[in-house]
């Protein structure tokens, strides 16, 4: 018996001539199955009925299993192809980056707003630091939005001893109203944002300040790093910030693109968010509605990846889930808010916006699928090997794995590459690509999954409020 158990069946085909001349140079008869068995062949092979529900549901089934196996196969490859062509993009974008100095500082007087909500456990050494600006002439504005806890008491207590700090309280409203209070109530020409739980370097409000003697700067993006590397999450975020965002804002900054000016660690010019009407709160994304409304005036959006600032970054699984979720719901938010490209610039209308809208939301909800795509596809090809003796087809599985290897190789470049840029970051880091890679990356693929149904089904999200742990520490090792 010849049993067909699949895949290269060229020797088969090739020995069945010789097999059968030898069979008849024997005496053997060859005959129908039918004959063999003594009955008609109607009644071995009876003719199956063109038009059954069975088949019917079966052809259906076995049409669908096809299309999605072609469909996940088309998935992958194109995900692979377009996430290679940005990756390359990115890292030849990032190594051009380097604009030429300002010929002479910044001496304007520039505010620094602080929104704090229940934030007494890390004010003070936000305000600490800041207050150790090589830029002296500062005034910090403390907008405390309603908080329940310490936090307007220990501000008081600085504000006593150093005269550039005031303080306001205001009934609990947001970030984007707090903000928009301190707006009102400061005085300097240009604005430096940053959260509570941040900690500035000394020279970092000077080199935000020093771009604004362009008068056609708008606002400065800077170089926000996890400060709070003490378990396995957080410093997956680090090693996020710095081959993600920071090399993203590089290259945008290159194309005169930038996205976002981190609520963290930016600097707006004061006449023209005034202009664009504010902080807006109908987004969770305050920092990245305001970018793409200043992109509308036309003015410049800058990075500066010198401008350091150590941030406090969620250190549990619950508190990473509700930040990301945040942040994704409020990107919705803000491609649905500045969807009509009509009123924007070439550059936002058909970059920044479809690539928001592709790798951030798409590929990000289809990411998960793609995996478990190239899971599935591999169990198959294991089961197949084991059934039936390793006698596969392997060329897809091939050219499967070697397109995985490939990505996986340049996500690792690319990393090296973000790494190396950013001053005073250990290339040990890049140990945590391979784990990130698998679990991680997964899970925020999947808040962002959640939030495009949630904003799909029209629910209102609030802000919420991440537990402070006061873990940041100016040292990145």
């Amino acid at each position: 018996m010849f049993h067909d158990a699949g895949g290269d069946r060229a020797a088969t085909v090739a020995a069945l001539p010789r097999v059968i001349r030898a069979l008849r140079a024997r005496g053997f008869r060859i005959v129908p199955t039918s004959a063999f068995a003594g009955e008609t062949v109607a009644t071995i092979q009876p003719e199956v009925p063109k038009w059954t529900f069975s088949r019917l549901i079966a052809s259906i089934f076995f049409t669908g299993l096809r299309l999605a196996s072609d469909l996940a196969a088309l998935l992958f490859y194109t995900a692979i192809g377009l996430g290679l062509f940005r990756l390359g993009l990115l890292s030849i974008l990032g190594v051009l980056h380097n604009r030429p100095d300002p010929v002479a500082p910044s001496t304007a007087l520039a505010t620094i707003l602080i929104p704090a909500y229940n934030e007494a456990k890390v004010i003070q050494s936000c305000l600490t630091h800041v207050l150790t600006a090589t830029h002296q002439n500062i005034e910090v504005v403390v907008i405390d939005d309603g908080s329940t806890d310490a936090t307007a008491q220990v501000v008081s207590e600085m504000a006593a001893r150093d005269i550039r700090i005031a303080l306001f309280t205001i009934p609990n409203g947001g970030k984007a109203n707090a903000l928009n209070f301190g707006l009102r109530h400061s005085r300097g020409a240009v604005v430096v944002a940053l959260d509570a739980d941040t900690q500035f370097q000394p020279d970092t409000v000077a080199r935000l300040l020093r771009w604004f003697v362009d008068p056609n700067v708008m606002a400065v993006a800077g170089n926000a790093k996890v400060g709070n590397r003490t378990n396995f999450l957080t410093r997956c975020q680090a090693l996020e910030y710095i081959t993600a965002q920071n090399l993203e804002r590089r290259a945008y900054d290159k194309l005169g693109c930038i996205t976002v000016v981190p609520g963290a660690v930016g600097a707006w010019r004061r006449s023209a968010v005034l202009a664009a009407g504010g902080f807006a709160d109908d987004t969770l994304a305050e920092d990245q509605d305001l970018t793409l409304t200043l992109h509308r005036q036309g003015g410049k959006i800058l990075y500066d990846p010198s401008a350091i600032a150590h941030t406090e970054a969620p250190d549990t699984l619950n508190g990473l889930m509700n930040q990301r979720f945040r942040w994704s719901f409020g990107t919705l938010q803000c491609l649905w808010k500045h969807h009509n490209i009509s009123g924007q610039p070439r550059k936002i209308a058909w970059f920044v916006l479809p690539q928001i809208l592709l790798f951030q939301v798409i590929f990000s909800t289809i990411a998960p699928i793609i995996d478990l795509s190239l899971i599935l596809r591999l169990m198959l090809f294991a089961r197949d090997a084991l059934q039936h003796g390793g006698d596969v087809d392997t060329q897809a599985l091939r050219l499967t794995l070697l397109f995985f290897c490939v990505f996986l190789c340049a996500e690792i470049l690319t990393g090296a590459v973000a790494i190396l840029l950013d001053r005073g970051e250990s290339v040990k880091l890049l140990l945590l690509l391979i784990p990130q890679r698998f679990g991680y990356r997964q899970l925020l693929c999947l808040i962002t999954l959640q939030a495009v149904v949630i904003a799909a089904a029209g629910r209102f999200v609030g802000w919420g409020h991440l537990e402070r742990r006061a873990t940041v520490s100016m040292d990145l090792g």
